[in-house]
């Protein structure tokens, strides 16, 4: 009550207020000294807020979860969101609107703040660039549209203990209420990236501002334009390096992180080979082709070639931008994630199998059918 009825008001008033300002026409020292000030209450205020929500999402989530399973209950099959989040009614809103100006229009309001790694501030927003605005949109639309395929009935929350259906009831709410709260996050973290993009430019930077720390930027001055481009360079090339770096196991044993230090380490399974994880949405018995996707392909959320509908996703995270394919596959295992991830909680409204946690999943055959 107190996040959607105080912050959440106060919040938009003034945010509003910045959403509408170009900050390109202020000066260099106005501009470090409001990018620090919004830097600042994002850290001190708006994620407290949002962190909050997190927990208490955690805590009432965990405990629904333990209560199901004492209960003789499957969690993964009650704990789908039928709270609808407010930014996801406004969204379907915009979708609606007849007029292709308008819709488009509409969109930029309620989701050109949002990008595919929402919190990487690197990571241009939807409002910069129409055709991703574009895809994110017909990826929701397709959400909206899907009909669930179920293969177990949609449990009923009556069938429960009344104290058991309040937990359950109290999760849901939550998960909701931790979506739109993100959402109300990634307005300010958007202002924040505007400011930065506005300093990029009359510095001269090259997009370099965003290989400079906080402080780095605070301490920025008109007069020494080029103080920080030594920094802005080596830490290019390191991130240029890095990329070619190949990535870790998803879990590291003592053994497996000394060897990581040396040279051409390789990704290596469970030694017993067995492969195990939490399923987090979905109910009965999924079969497919299992699709592997590799970790570079995962990071950079690139789209998976040879998909076919009803095919089994196997990777090592699950990226944001495959919303639309995993709407399409039969199931999704992911050696990463977790009950409360943006996609779980996608997959549990769609009734989509998913595995989470299956340390070694990467070491299945690509085209194997698995179950």
């Amino acid at each position: 009550d107190e996040f959607e009825q105080v912050f959440a008001p106060r919040f938009g008033e003034s945010i509003a207020v910045l959403e509408a300002v170009d900050f390109r026409r202020l000066d260099r020292e106005r501009l470090i000294a409001i990018a620090d000030e919004i830097a600042e209450d994002f850290i001190s205020d708006t994620h407290v807020h949002v962190e909050t929500v997190n927990i208490a999402a955690s805590f009432h989530f965990d405990a629904a979860c333990r209560a199901l399973t004492e209960a003789g209950q499957d969690p993964a099959l009650w704990l789908g969101g039928d709270h609808e989040a407010a930014h996801v009614s406004t969204l379907r809103a915009a979708l609606s609107l007849p007029k292709r100006e308008e819709r488009s229009a509409a969109l930029r309001r309620v989701a050109g703040h949002r990008a595919v790694f929402d919190y990487e501030l690197s990571e241009p927003r939807y409002h910069e660039d129409r055709v991703a605005l574009e895809n994110y949109a017909s990826d929701f639309d397709n959400v909206v549209g899907l009909k669930k395929s179920a293969v177990h009935p949609q449990p009923n929350s009556a069938d429960l203990p009344p104290a058991l259906a309040g937990m359950v009831a109290t999760a849901r709410r939550y998960q909701s209420l931790k979506e739109t709260a993100k959402d109300l996050s990634l307005r300010q973290l958007s202002v924040l990236r505007a400011v930065l993009l506005a300093v990029d430019e009359t510095f001269g930077l090259d997009g370099g501002v965003f290989f400079l720390l906080p402080e780095e930027i605070a301490e920025m001055r008109a007069d020494a334009p080029d103080s920080n481009r030594a920094i802005i360079d080596r830490r290019r090339r390191e991130h240029d390096e890095l990329l070619g770096v190949p990535a870790l196991a998803s879990q590291l044993t003592r053994k497996q992180l000394e060897a990581a230090a040396l040279p051409d380490h390789t990704h290596s399974s469970l030694e017993d080979g067995r492969i195990s994880g939490q399923r987090v949405s979905g109910g009965g018995v999924v079969f497919g082709r299992a699709r592997i996707v590799d970790s570079a392909r995962s990071e950079n959320g690139l789209p998976i070639d040879d998909l076919r509908d009803g095919d089994i996703i196997v990777c090592k995270m699950i990226h944001p931008a495959w919303l639309g394919q995993v709407l399409r596959s039969g199931g999704v295992v992911s050696e990463v994630g977790g009950w409360l991830s943006h996609m779980a909680i996608v997959a549990r409204e769609h009734d989509i199998a998913m595995i989470c946690g299956a340390i070694g999943a990467l070491d299945i055959a690509d085209g194997a059918h698995v179950r």
